[in-house]
C-alpha cells in the first residue's frame, strides 16, 4: 500500500491491532484517531488465528501486537506474525517491562517494543512513523540492490584513488573476479599495460564532477584476456554534495567489435561470391533503373556480356508489349512501395528463346532514407515449372479419386505457412467454395474449444516425430454442426532436420464415432442398472433391517440401556436414516433420468398438497418460534403427478425450515393465471451468494450456508428441477444474502398429458 504523510507526520496507512483486551484496544484506537482524522484505517483482531487470516488478505501496512493472546503467548506470537507477514513492520505493545522479552521481540523481527502506559502511548505515533520510514528505506535499498545485482553489465564502485568498494555479479561474469577477490583492490588490476594511466585521468575528471559516457576502451580479465568494453563513469556524491567516489558501468562490446570486423570481411566475400555465382543472375540497378553491375550468372542465364548491358535500362529484358504497358517502371514502383517485387513469369534471352524465371526486385536505401537503387535477382526455373505442371496433373487425378472416397487432401508448406487443399477438404469444414487462406491457426478456429489444445499438441508432436495423427471435433461453418474428423499426415524435413512440409488427409468420421458412442452409452446404462440394483438390494435392505434392530434396542426389548448407550443407539439409527435418505434420493434421481416423462397425471388439488406439507413442518417450526404464513386459495386443481409434486413441496419447505433463523418467517404463496400456476416459498434466512445461484440445481450441489447443516445430500433441488421440468414447468431461485430467499415453481395451467 502506498503511504503518504498527513498531520503530525503520521503516515496514511492501514493498521492491524492484535489485542484481546477491548479496553486497551479502544484506548489506543481513540489515541490514534483523535490525532489523525483522515487517512488512518484500524482493523482489530482479538486472537492470533484471526490476525493470521486477515494478513493473508494483504493490505496491512503496520501491525500493533499484544504478546498475551488467548491462543498464543510471548515471543512465539512475534514469530508466527513475522512468518505470516515478513515485510510488514511489527510494533509490540506489552504490559510487561521484562527487558529479555523486549530484546527477544526485536531479535525476531519487531521494529519497536512499547509499554501500555501513557508515556509510551504518546510516543506511539512517532514509533509508527519511524517503522514505516525504515521499512520503505529497506524496500528501496533492496530494489536498488536487486537491480544492480541482476544487471548483465559490470557495475563497479570505487574511491577517487581507484580502490574498489562494490562489485556486482555482472562484474564477476565479465572480469572473472569474485566480489571478495575484487573488493579492496585497485581498479588498475583491470588495466592493460599500454593504458596504465587512463584510469588516473578518468578519476581526475570525475573528481571535477565530470561524467564519462560510452567510452570505448580495453580491459583485462582475471585470465589475462583482453576485453573490448564501453564504459560510463559517473561521480558518487555524499549527502553533503561532495564527490566521494566513482561508479562505472562497463559493457562488453567484444562481440560488437568482432561483428564489425566480420561485417567488413563479409562484404568483401559477398562481392566475390556474387561475382562468381552462375545459377542466379544478380545485378544492381541505380535509382533510375540503369544496370550498374553484372555477374557471371546473369551472363549465363540472359546471354549478355557485361559490356552490353551496364549503363542500359533494365527494360531491355522485357518484351516490347511489356514495355508499352509500362511494366518495368511499375515493377520498380511496387518494389519501393511494398519493399520488394516478386513474380514468376516467362522472360526472353538475348537470342530470343524463352525461359521461366523467378524474379525478385528489392529497393536499397541509404541511411538518410534516400533511394540508392535496386537489387535484381533472376533464377531460371524452367525445369521446376515443368515439374510443377506434372505435379498439378497428378494432384488433379488424386483429387478425383479422393473425392469419390469423401477424403480431403492437404499440403502444408511450413516455410511459407500456406496450405494447398482439395475441394473435398474445405467441404468437410462446411464450405462449398474454396477458402482463400488456410493454415494451422485457421484450422484451430474450427476446432471445438475442448479439443483445441489437444490438436495443438498433436500438431507439435507431428512436427517433431514426422507422424501426425489426430481425431478431434470441429464446428462446421455452414450449419454450426459439431463433427468428428480424423487427420493423418507426414512431415518432411530438410538436410538440417528442420520440418519444411507436411502432407496428409482429413476425413469426416462422425458416423463411426456415433456408433462407438452408442455402444459406450449402452454399456454405461447396463452398469448403472447394476449399480441401482446394488443400492436397492445390497445396501437398502440391510440398512432397513439395522434400523429395526436399533428400534428394539432403544425400546428396551433387549434389556434396559444406560443414557449413554441410548444416545449411541440413536446416533447410529440417525446415521442409517440419513444414508437411507441418500439412497432414496439417488433412486428418485435415477428414475427421473431414466424416464423423465413417466408421470402419473391426474387431477389433484394443489392447495391441499401445500396444506398437507405445511401441517408436517408446523410442529417443528413452533419449536424454533418460526412463523409460517400461507396465501393460498382453498381449492386450486391442476393436472399433475400428486406424489411427485408433494416431493417438490416437502423439499422446498424443508429447506426453508432448515435455513430460516429462530424466530424467523416462512411465507407460502399460490398464484394462478390463464397460462401458469405459480408457487412461491420465501424465508428470511442467511440467503444464497450470487456466485452460488448458477450451480444451485446441479447434482450434489450445496451452498456455503447449506454446508453448515448435517443430513443434506445435495440432490433435493436437483430432483425438484427434474420433476418440475417433467411437468413442463420451471423452477428458479432469487436471493439477497441475510434478507430473503424465494424459490419459484411455475407450472403450466393446462398440462398436456
Amino acid at each position: 500500500m502506498q503511504n503518504t504523510r498527513i498531520g503530525n507526520n503520521m503516515p496514511s496507512c492501514s493498521i492491524l491491532f492484535v489485542e484481546d483486551n477491548v479496553d486497551d484496544f479502544e484506548l489506543i484506537e481513540h489515541q490514534l484517531k483523535s490525532d489523525h482524522q483522515e487517512g488512518l484505517t484500524i482493523k482489530h483482531c482479538d486472537s492470533l488465528a484471526s490476525a493470521l487470516g486477515l494478513l493473508k488478505q494483504g493490505g496491512i501496512d503496520i501491525i500493533l501486537l499484544d504478546l498475551s493472546l488467548p491462543d498464543s503467548q510471548g515471543i512465539a506470537t512475534v514469530k508466527e506474525v513475522r512468518q505470516a507477514a515478513p515485510t510488514v513492520p511489527i510494533i509490540v505493545l506489552s504490559g510487561t517491562t521484562d527487558s529479555a522479552v523486549a530484546f527477544e521481540s526485536l531479535k525476531y523481527g519487531a521494529e519497536d517494543y512499547l509499554l501500555k502506559d501513557a508515556s509510551d502511548l504518546r510516543s506511539l505515533n512517532r514509533s509508527i512513523n519511524y517503522a514505516l520510514t525504515r521499512n520503505e528505506a529497506r524496500a528501496s535499498n533492496e530494489r536498488l540492490a536487486t537491480i544492480v545485482e541482476a544487471s548483465d553489465d559490470a557495475i563497479i564502485g570505487k574511491t577517487l584513488n581507484g580502490t574498489i568498494t562494490s562489485w556486482n555479479k555482472g562484474a564477476s561474469l565479465l572480469f572473472g573476479y569474485s566480489a571478495e577477490e575484487a573488493t579492496g583492490q585497485s581498479i588498475s588490476m583491470l588495466m592493460p599495460t599500454e593504458l596504465s594511466t587512463e584510469m588516473q585521468l578518468i578519476l581526475e575528471a570525475i573528481a571535477k564532477g565530470e561524467t564519462i559516457r560510452n567510452r570505448e576502451t580495453v580491459r583485462v580479465n582475471k585470465s589475462g584476456e583482453r576485453i573490448d568494453i564501453s564504459a560510463t563513469i559517473s561521480p558518487i556524491r555524499s549527502s553533503n554534495g561532495t564527490i566521494s567516489g566513482a561508479a562505472s558501468i562497463d559493457r562488453d562490446i567484444t562481440d560488437r567489435q568482432k561483428a564489425q570486423r566480420i561485417l567488413q570481411e563479409s562484404e568483401e566475400r559477398y562481392r566475390l561470391l556474387v561475382a562468381g555465382v552462375k545459377d542466379y543472375a544478380i545485378y544492381m540497378l541505380d535509382a533510375n533503373g540503369l544496370v550498374e553491375s553484372w555477374n557471371e550468372g546473369a551472363k549465363q542465364i540472359k546471354g549478355y556480356e557485361a559490356t552490353e548491358v551496364i549503363g542500359q535500362h533494365f527494360s531491355i529484358f522485357y518484351t516490347a508489349e511489356e514495355r508499352q504497358l509500362g511494366l518495368p517502371e511499375a515493377h520498380l514502383k511496387t518494389a519501393i512501395t511494398t519493399g520488394r517485387y516478386e513474380e514468376q513469369c516467362w522472360r526472353t534471352r538475348k537470342n530470343g528463346s524463352l525461359f521461366y524465371a523467378d524474379i525478385v526486385i528489392a529497393p536499397l536505401f541509404m541511411a538518410s532514407g534516400e533511394l540508392r537503387g535496386f537489387t535484381k535477382i533472376t533464377r531460371d526455373i524452367s525445369e521446376r515449372r515443368l515439374a510443377q505442371l506434372e505435379i498439378i496433373d497428378a494432384r488433379l487425378r488424386l483429387s478425383l479419386a479422393l473425392q469419390a472416397a469423401s477424403v480431403g487432401v492437404w499440403d502444408f508448406d511450413l516455410v511459407k505457412n500456406t496450405v494447398w487443399r482439395s475441394l473435398q477438404h474445405d467441404e468437410i469444414f462446411g464450405h462449398h467454395d474454396p477458402v482463400p487462406d488456410w493454415n494451422f491457426e485457421i484450422f484451430a478456429t474450427y476446432c471445438h474449444p475442448e479439443d483445441r489444445e489437444g490438436a495443438r499438441e498433436a500438431f507439435k508432436n507431428g512436427l517433431e516425430t514426422g507422424d501426425f495423427r489426430m481425431q478431434c471435433r470441429i464446428v462446421r461453418a455452414n450449419d454450426r454442426a459439431v463433427r468428428w474428423i480424423s487427420v493423418l499426415g507426414e512431415t518432411f524435413k530438410n538436410e538440417l532436420g528442420e520440418p519444411i512440409r507436411m502432407m496428409g488427409t482429413v476425413a469426416d468420421i462422425t458416423d463411426f464415432k456415433n456408433q462407438e458412442e452408442h455402444k459406450s452409452t449402452l454399456a454405461l446404462m447396463n452398469e448403472r442398472e447394476d449399480f441401482i440394483a446394488t443400492l436397492t438390494h445390497d445396501m437398502k435392505n440391510p440398512l432397513m433391517g439395522a434400523n429395526r434392530l436399533f428400534d428394539f434396542f432403544i425400546a428396551g426389548n433387549f434389556g434396559a440401556l444406560s443414557d449413554q448407550q441410548l444416545e449411541i443407539m440413536q446416533c447410529l439409527k440417525d446415521s442409517n436414516t440419513d444414508l437411507l435418505k441418500l439412497i432414496a434420493d439417488l433412486m428418485d434421481v435415477y428414475r427421473m433420468e431414466k424416464a423423465a416423462n413417466s408421470l402419473t397425471i391426474d387431477t389433484c388439488n394443489l392447495a391441499e398438497i401445500i396444506t398437507t406439507c405445511l401441517n408436517h413442518i408446523i410442529p417443528f417450526s413452533k419449536l424454533r418460534s418460526i412463523t409460517i404464513t400461507s396465501d393460498c386459495p382453498e381449492s386450486l386443481t391442476v393436472n399433475a403427478d400428486k406424489n411427485k409434486l408433494e416431493r417438490v413441496m416437502q423439499n422446498l419447505l424443508g429447506n426453508a425450515l432448515k435455513f430460516a433463523p429462530d424466530g424467523g418467517t416462512i411465507k407460502v404463496r399460490l398464484l394462478k393465471s390463464s397460462e401458469n400456476t405459480i408457487i412461491e416459498i420465501e424465508d428470511n434466512g442467511a440467503g444464497i451468494e450470487p456466485d452460488e445461484l448458477p450451480r444451485l440445481f446441479k447434482r450434489f450441489s450445496q451452498g456455503h450456508a447449506g454446508q453448515r447443516y448435517n443430513g443434506g445430500t445435495g440432490l433435493g433441488l436437483y430432483l425438484c428441477k427434474q420433476i418440475v421440468e417433467a411437468h413442463g414447468g420451471t423452477i428458479e431461485c432469487t436471493s439477497e444474502p441475510n434478507r430473503f430467499t424465494i424459490f419459484r415453481v411455475t407450472l403450466p395451467t393446462q398440462l398436456r398429458v
